[in-house]
C-alpha cells in the first residue's frame, strides 16, 4: 500500500509527460527533462513537472540517464516554502544551463548537425564532461553540466543564467524587507522634528523597510543584460509618542533604474557575478527647511565564494544640482561616496556589515552591524540592527548619532 502514491505519480508523469524520447529515440536526459519542465509558464505545472521528474529518477536508481549528482535537485526540496521552492528550482535549471561539452571517444561518434557546427566554433566545447547513452549504445552529449553545489544568493536574487520562466515584471526582494518595533536611538535631532510637530522626538521609535525589484527587458543590448525597476521605502515611526500624534519622524523614498551586466568571472579569488548601472533618486517627501534628496548614478559590483559568503561594492557620483535649487549640497560629504557590504552565513545565522565612506574625510561615514537567525518553518527571522554615523536617514544626514534596532526580518539577502 505504502507504494501506491509512487505508483500513481510514476503513472501521471508518464501520461503528463511523453516525450521522454528524443528524435533520434535516445532516453531524454534527466537535465533536458528539467529544462522541459522550466518551459512551464503556469507556476503549479512547473513546480509538479519538477517534483514529479524527482519522484520517477528516484525510483529508477540505475537508469542511464540520472544526474551524475542528483543532490543539487534534492536541495531544492529542502525549502519548506513553496514559492522558495520553486525559485530555487528555476534558478538552479537556468544556472546549470551550459553550451554542449563533447567528450572525445574511440571510434565514428554519430553526433547531428547542430551538435558538430558547435564544436567547430567553439574548441572549449571539447572538454571532457559526462554523457549518456541512447538505445543503441551510442554515445551522445549531455546538454549541460551537472554543478557541485547550489546557487549563491545573488544567483537566486539576479537570475544570472537565461531568463527564467518567471518572467519580466515579476516582483522580486531587493533589498532586506523588515519591521522593527524597537529601534533605539542614543540622541534625536529635536531641531528637524520640531519643525515638523512642534513637539520633542522620543528616543524610541519603531523603524521599517519595503524594498523591491522587476526586470523589465531582458536580454537588453546583450544576451548579459537587463534592465530592472526598483524601489525602496524606509521609514521611522514615532508610534509611541502620544504627545506628537504618532508622528512619522521621516520616510525615505528611493526609485531606481538599474542595467545589470553578468560577468561570470574570477576576481580576487572571488566569484565576479554581477555590475549594476543605475539612476537612483531618493528624497524625504517634504518642503522647504525639511526638504532632503539627492540624484546619483551607481555602479555596484557583486562578488560571492559560494552560498555562504558575498561581497558587495557600490560606488556613487551625485548629479549637480542648480545652487537656488539644492538643499543639501554637502550631502555625499557626510553620507560618503562609496558603500561596502560583506554578508556571512553559518548555519541558520546570518551576519553582515557595511560600510561608507565619503573618500574625503575619514571622520565622516557610517557602519552597520545586521544579525538575522533563521527559524525553522517560520518565514519571518528575528533581526538585529546597530548603526554608528551620519546619515542613518535622509534627515538626519549631517547628525552622527548610535542606534540598535530589533525585530524580524521578513525578506534576507540570503
Amino acid at each position: 500500500m505504502k507504494n501506491i502514491p509512487i505508483l500513481i505519480i510514476t503513472i501521471f508523469f508518464s501520461f503528463h509527460y511523453p516525450n521522454l524520447k528524443a528524435d533520434n529515440s535516445r532516453p531524454i536526459t534527466a537535465s533536458e527533462q528539467f529544462q522541459k519542465c522550466a518551459t512551464e509558464t503556469r507556476e503549479f505545472q512547473r513546480l509538479l513537472c519538477i517534483d514529479t521528474t524527482l519522484a520517477a529518477l528516484k525510483m529508477a536508481t540505475s537508469h542511464p540517464t540520472i544526474p551524475t549528482n542528483l543532490i543539487r535537485y534534492l536541495s531544492c526540496e529542502q525549502q519548506q516554502n513553496i514559492r522558495d521552492r520553486l525559485n530555487c528550482f528555476d534558478t538552479l535549471i537556468l544556472e546549470i544551463k551550459k553550451p554542449l561539452s563533447i567528450k572525445p571517444v574511440e571510434g565514428k561518434r554519430k553526433i547531428g548537425k547542430k551538435y558538430q557546427a558547435l564544436a567547430q566554433t567553439n574548441p572549449k566545447l571539447l572538454e571532457p564532461t559526462a554523457n549518456t547513452m541512447n538505445a543503441s549504445g551510442i554515445e551522445t552529449p549531455t546538454l549541460f553540466n551537472e554543478p557541485d553545489s547550489p546557487p549563491s544568493f545573488i544567483m537566486n536574487s539576479w537570475q544570472l543564467e537565461e531568463q527564467s520562466t518567471r518572467g519580466p515584471f515579476v516582483i522580486t526582494s531587493y533589498k532586506p524587507n523588515y519591521i522593527m518595533p524597537f529601534s533605539y536611538s542614543d540622541k534625536t535631532n529635536d531641531k528637524n522634528f520640531a519643525l515638523l510637530t512642534g513637539d520633542q522626538a522620543d528616543n524610541l521609535e519603531l523603524k521599517y523597510q519595503v524594498s523591491f525589484k522587476a526586470k523589465i527587458w531582458p536580454r537588453l543590448l546583450n544576451s548579459r543584460g537587463d534592465l530592472w525597476i526598483a524601489y525602496s521605502q524606509m521609514s521611522y515611526w514615532q508610534a509611541y509618542n502620544a504627545d506628537a500624534s504618532s508622528a512619522f519622524r521621516e520616510t525615505n523614498y528611493e526609485p531606481e533604474l538599474l542595467y545589470s551586466w553578468k560577468t561570470n568571472t574570477r576576481l580576487f579569488g572571488l566569484n565576479s557575478r554581477l555590475l549594476t548601472f543605475s539612476l537612483n533618486h531618493q528624497s524625504n517627501g517634504q518642503s522647504v527647511l525639511l526638504s532632503r534628496s539627492w540624484n546619483r548614478a551607481i555602479m555596484t559590483a557583486y562578488f560571492d565564494a559560494g552560498q555562504n559568503f558575498a561581497l558587495v561594492a557600490r560606488v556613487w557620483r551625485r548629479f549637480d544640482e542648480a545652487a537656488e535649487e539644492d538643499d543639501n549640497p554637502d550631502m555625499d560629504k557626510y553620507i560618503g561616496r562609496y558603500e561596502t557590504s560583506a554578508y556571512l552565513k553559518r548555519g541558520r545565522n546570518n551576519y553582515s556589515l557595511m560600510l561608507r565612506n565619503s573618500l574625503s574625510n575619514h571622520r565622516r561615514g557610517s557602519f552597520q552591524l545586521n544579525w538575522s537567525h533563521a527559524w525553522p518553518a517560520i518565514p519571518m527571522k528575528p533581526y538585529i540592527q546597530y548603526f554608528y554615523g551620519y546619515g542613518d536617514s535622509l534627515i538626519d544626514y549631517d547628525f552622527k548619532e548610535s542606534r540598535l534596532s530589533m525585530g524580524f526580518l521578513l525578506t534576507d539577502w540570503f
